[in-house]
């Protein structure tokens, strides 16, 4: 055994606890060493066997190992440690377990290497995680900076639109002959069908897509607030809860227009009540 300890990898020291008159332990004193124990904390054996620990090293630490060691001796229970050598500037994990009266060995191994690869992953994750927010910040910045863009864009688009639609109104109004005052009407119908949707799509929470019962309701009543005797109109709509983006609204915003006129023009002739019913619906994938 004694070839063993000598030539084994890991660090090995025999101990003995010195005990006070008042029977507190107050010391210990190193019985034997081998090869790895000197090497790993640079010391030679002949400055540590038979030596008291309190020859090298300070009573604050003194104290420290004795808080560890007694108990393993006194309970015969087994106890893990952890050393830091100033002197070589190695971290040390160390076994301390029960080898007969008031004796107690310890084993250790050098785990410096592996502190410190676990200290660079765990500066790696935080520093991964702190590069990681600070994209995700980023992102979310440009996307807010894109959003308000969008929704500037459709507000400017609302407004320009509303003022092409009133100059179409006005020069209507002042138009003597009755074909070029409907198609100034006309004209006026398509800029607002264009008008709702960018004002639908300025309130929308994505700016890309509005709902059809948000759309088709408003558009039906900017048209009909065009025309004479509107009061005579109704409104009736069956929609479902459905969502569609700009490049289809928009085209379905001028067929309704051109469809809206149309009734409005032909279709009411001599009628006391007139109704406009628009219905919507969803079925295995189609509208």
């Amino acid at each position: 055994y004694r070839t063993l300890i000598s030539e084994m990898l890991t660090g090995f020291s025999l101990n003995q606890i010195l005990y006070a008159e008042n029977g507190a332990a107050s010391d210990y004193v190193t019985l034997e060493v081998n090869k790895a124990f000197e090497t790993f904390l640079n010391v030679n054996r002949a400055v540590t066997v038979g030596h008291p620990a309190s020859e090298f090293l300070p009573p604050e630490e003194l104290q420290h190992w004795l808080a560890i060691f007694e108990p393993v001796v006194q309970t015969m229970i087994p106890a893990h440690y952890e050393l830091y050598s100033p002197i070589n500037g190695k971290t040390f994990e160390g076994l301390a377990y029960y080898a007969g009266k008031d004796q107690f060995a310890v084993t250790f191994t050098d785990i410096t290497e592996y502190k410190q690869i676990k200290t660079a992953l765990r500066e790696c994750e935080e520093r991964c995680l702190t590069e990681r927010k600070q994209a995700e910040d980023q992102i979310r910045q440009v996307l807010h900076e894109k959003e308000l863009l969008l929704r500037e864009v459709h507000h400017r688009m609302k407004n320009n639109m509303t003022s092409i639609a009133s100059l179409l109104n006005i020069q209507a109004e002042m138009q003597p002959e009755a074909v070029v005052k409907k198609s100034l009407q006309v004209a006026s119908g398509r800029i607002h069908s264009m008008m709702v949707l960018y004002d639908k799509l300025y309130r929308s929470i994505d700016y890309n897509t509005v709902s059809l019962p948000d759309y088709i309701p408003a558009l039906l009543r900017e048209l009909i607030a065009l025309y004479p005797h509107r009061e005579e109109i109704q409104i009736q709509t069956r929609l479902e809860e459905i969502s569609l983006p700009q490049r289809i609204l928009s085209p379905l915003g001028i067929i309704l227009n051109e469809l809206t006129t149309n009734a409005i023009k032909y279709a009411f002739a001599g009628q006391a009540d007139a109704t406009i019913s628009v219905s919507a619906a969803q079925n295995a994938g189609r509208i």
